[in-house]
């Protein structure tokens, strides 16, 4: 059972991204008006155009998924770069949309990022920070097994270092 759940957390961490986009991601106020946009709003923005930024970050939240699902210690190199191209992604998204409405040309009052995108934002962050860590699990593992039954000898005095006392 609790293997399972191991197998589980970073597929949910991954997935957690791709869900943070049907909520609200940021709130506008223009001229006394208060716009809220979710994210999959934000990726296709009638006025804007598409923001490539945010469909690079959902498409390594959903490369991310799928690569969590897959066997072999490789998925968690890739899952790290994901990750990290994620929470850059999303960076530069969050400096790309208020450029956008900072070049309106209206009265802007206030830019605020909700919590969907700063979840969003650490979701990507845990997801990186797991598969480094077990990646290095997973090194220190093959690093153990390389050495076993390895002696080794002080060449200076040519003894054992198990003997020496």
């Amino acid at each position: 059972m609790i293997s399972v759940l191991k197998k589980m957390v970073l597929p949910i961490v991954f997935f957690i991204p791709i869900g943070m986009f049907f909520f609200d991601f940021i709130t506008i106020e223009l001229n006394e008006n208060r716009t809220l946009i979710s994210g999959f709003e934000l990726l296709k923005n009638t006025s804007a155009g598409y923001n490539i930024w945010l469909v690079l970050a959902l498409t390594c939240g959903f490369l991310g998924f799928t690569i969590s699902w897959l066997k072999g210690k490789i998925k968690y190199v890739i899952g790290f770069l994901l990750a990290l191209a994620g929470i850059i992604f999303l960076v530069v998204s969050q400096f790309s949309i208020i450029e956008t409405f900072n070049g309106k040309g209206k009265e802007l009052v206030a830019i605020a990022f909700e919590p969907a995108y700063w979840l969003c934002l650490l979701a990507f962050a845990i997801a990186g920070s797991r598969c480094y860590l077990l990646q290095y699990r997973a090194s220190q593992k093959r690093e153990i097994v390389e050495t076993k039954g390895v002696v080794n000898i002080n060449i200076i005095t040519q003894s054992n270092k198990v003997n020496e006392k």
